[in-house]
């Protein structure tokens, strides 16, 4: 009896070596390719996030009656609920003087605030790495009749950074579910 299995099993073990190659072939694939974790599904994942908010931005900057009750700081408590639930950052600038300087006034969250180098480009946006993580930056300018210009900056948090890291709070991106998380290199400071 134990000589017929050995004999079969001599027999047929290419099959047991293909088996075991394609099962390796096979986790690979599932690992790498198609997980939900892969460059690909991530790359997608964000690209979506991304353009829901530029639309929703755009949507807000042409908006000209919602720009102006802003500006004026004249939202109902509808509109400011709102506006902070949106999870991204609105700011809106009006010129100071006639010196070329700016004046915030108005934020839907206390999340960042627009670098002085934001108010000097022309419409644009770009991706910039800030005090608290990288954004997408967005800088339309709207002219509101009898204001003049103002300019609305849309900052789009793509991945949360910490100065001091806590327990609780880690380095991600925004949007996505924890099984999505990256790894730094923890670095120790030393304070003399």
């Amino acid at each position: 009896m134990k000589t017929f299995f050995v004999q079969e099993l001599r027999r047929h073990f290419y099959l047991l070596i293909a088996a075991g190659w394609l099962l390796t072939i096979a986790f690979i694939i599932n690992t790498y390719l198609d997980s939900p974790s892969s460059a690909k599904v991530v790359r997608n994942s964000i690209e979506s996030f991304l353009q829901e908010r530029e639309e929703d931005f755009t949507q807000i900057a042409t908006d000209s009656a919602l720009i102006r009750k802003m500006a004026d700081q004249q939202l109902d408590e509808e509109e400011i609920n709102e506006l902070a639930k949106k999870k991204y950052t609105i700011l809106i600038y009006e010129p100071r003087n006639f010196d070329g300087t700016w004046s915030l006034q108005s934020w839907n969250n206390q999340y960042i605030v627009a670098e002085p180098n934001h108010l000097q480009f022309s419409d644009t946006s770009f991706f910039q790495h800030l005090k608290n993580g990288y954004y997408e930056v967005i800088r339309k300018t709207v002219f509101l009749p009898q204001k003049g210009s103002v300019i609305v900056i849309g900052m789009i948090p793509i991945r949360w950074e910490y100065f001091i890291p806590f327990k609780n709070h880690h380095l991600e991106y925004t949007g996505f579910d924890t099984s999505r998380r990256t790894t730094t290199t923890q670095v120790n400071y030393n304070f003399a």
